[in-house]
């Protein structure tokens, strides 16, 4: 019979915020400590009283935490960090982004948590999806993540930015083409990209530097249209 998970929480920011609220809705009992509202004394205290610990804190501080508590090592220990490989501690990526919304349990469900490969999964007691990555693929893996996710973010930012100060157009002009697009990388991300760059428009491509060249994405543009037309170089010989 499976041990009834008790998990212990360490760390009380965004991460640690949905995921307490995840094991709420699953009625998973669990206990939460963090050094805003809690002693070090009580840490060993919950510890004991604890099945295994989550550490859900700032990458940079993981490794002088468990340094600084060994004991923790003596049960199974795991971190969120997509980026990090820590000797003695699980890694489990949730592939999601988090803000301050919380979600609701389906969505929290259909988040999938990626493993190392070498390593035994200790959040089984989770109805989610696991899929395992070589370790010395990890950090190539995270990159992408946040190339992906987080640096499209910045460029939408820009968009809605300058729509609505510039233009002085409302979200809701914009948001139509932001969806779509959406749809249409979810649909085929082969065959999502349109515009002057597969048309291969070349004076429409230099025009738009042009009207960037005072920008601070300027460069960013032409980054993307050289790799582009790198890439397609490439592709022709």
């Amino acid at each position: 019979m499976r041990q009834v998970p008790y998990p212990l929480i360490v760390g009380n920011g965004n991460m640690a915020t949905h995921f307490c609220h995840y094991l709420s809705l699953l009625e998973i009992e669990y206990r939460q400590w963090s050094r805003k509202s809690h002693t070090h004394a009580s840490l060993e205290t919950l510890f004991d009283q604890s099945t295994i610990t989550i550490l859900l804190i700032s990458d940079d501080s993981l490794t002088p935490f468990i340094e600084s508590h060994l004991f923790l090592k003596s049960k199974p220990v795991i971190h969120f960090a997509g980026a990090k490989i820590i000797e003695g501690l699980q890694g489990a990526h949730p592939l999601m982004t988090f803000n301050n919304e919380l979600y609701d349990l389906e969505t929290y469900q259909s988040i999938p948590f990626i493993l190392d490969a070498e390593q035994d999964n200790a959040l089984s007691f989770l109805p989610n999806a696991f899929f395992k990555i070589p370790q010395e693929l990890k950090m190539y893996y995270h990159a992408l993540c946040v190339l992906s996710g987080n640096f499209t973010c910045i460029l939408w930012q820009k968009f809605f930015h300058e729509m609505k100060t510039r233009f002085q157009l409302p979200d809701s002009v914009s948001e139509p083409y932001f969806k779509k697009i959406m749809d249409n990388i979810i649909t085929d991300p082969n065959t999502a990209l349109t515009g002057p760059l597969i048309r291969n428009d070349i004076d429409t491509l230099n025009s738009h530097l042009m009207a960037l060249k005072n920008d601070e994405f300027y460069s960013i543009y032409k980054a993307f249209v050289t790799l582009f037309q790198n890439r397609r170089s490439y592709e022709n010989t």
